[in-house]
């Protein structure tokens, strides 16, 4: 363990919580400052509670889709439910549930532009809760020889994951603001970029991790969910994308 003055579980769930707080409040701001409107006097409100609703269902269901070597232990104890989450299941649920929210009231215009910063500033400080925990979180790589290994408390140098994940988000975060007056014509196009690329990076970097259970071609329950999901998305951006020309043309 990193630190030995606080319970590792308990820095987890600090940060988790920090991180939740951070990104609403910070979208609530972005709302009200850039839209210049009211979070809660308007229909946005319906597309937060349907981003945390569905974040929650996926959070659960790709982390029990990836442990599936824990459906035995779950059969006999259904309150294992509880425990175990997935950042790529509550970013698939997430989106999901604000899609089926915005087709419940009619709410056509693209809402997810204002959330690319938020949900990026919550990443980042969740996965400082994760680093901390350690070996708890079961989020670190794999053994290593690179200087830069950590040692999280069993004597075995590991990749630090939650610390290339936290510096991909900078570096994500950073670009879309460079080339934000480039696609800000496109509504929606930022969170497409953000989207995508968190599930390429998702997909490739699961190669240095653990996998607690191999399905085909040896992926982890993640990498599909991530391949399949961005599958599905990918016409979704390039389409977003051609509307710039089709506005030019």
């Amino acid at each position: 363990m990193l630190i030995d003055w606080i319970n590792p579980l308990i820095a987890h769930q600090i940060f988790e919580a920090l991180g939740i707080l951070v990104g609403f409040y910070l979208y609530r701001w972005r709302v009200n400052s850039i839209e210049k409107i009211h979070l809660f006097h308007t229909n946005r409100i319906w597309i937060v509670i349907g981003c945390l609703i569905g974040a929650g269902i996926g959070n659960k269901l790709v982390y029990w889709f990836a442990h599936a070597n824990l459906w035995q232990q779950l059969a006999n104890n259904p309150l294992l439910i509880l425990q175990g989450q997935s950042i790529v299941g509550g970013l698939i649920g997430g989106w999901v549930g604000i899609e089926i929210v915005k087709k419940i009231i009619r709410h056509s215009q693209s809402t997810g532009d204002l959330m690319v910063v938020p949900i990026g500033i919550g990443l980042i400080i969740g996965r400082i809760g994760c680093f901390l925990a350690g070996l708890e979180d079961e989020t670190y790589g794999l053994p290593t020889q690179l200087f830069w290994g950590v040692d999280f408390g069993d004597g075995i140098a590991r990749h630090p994951t939650q610390i290339y994940e936290i510096l991909f988000v900078v570096v994500l975060l950073f670009s879309i603001t460079i080339y934000k007056r480039r696609i800000n014509s496109i509504a929606g196009f930022q969170f497409n970029l953000f989207f995508m690329a968190y599930l390429l990076w998702r997909f490739f970097v699961d190669f240095i991790k653990p996998v607690p259970y191999a399905f085909e071609f040896g992926w982890s329950g993640i990498q599909w969910v991530c391949a399949a999901t961005g599958l599905i998305y990918f016409p979704i951006l390039i389409k977003n994308y051609n509307k710039r020309f089709i506005r030019n043309a």
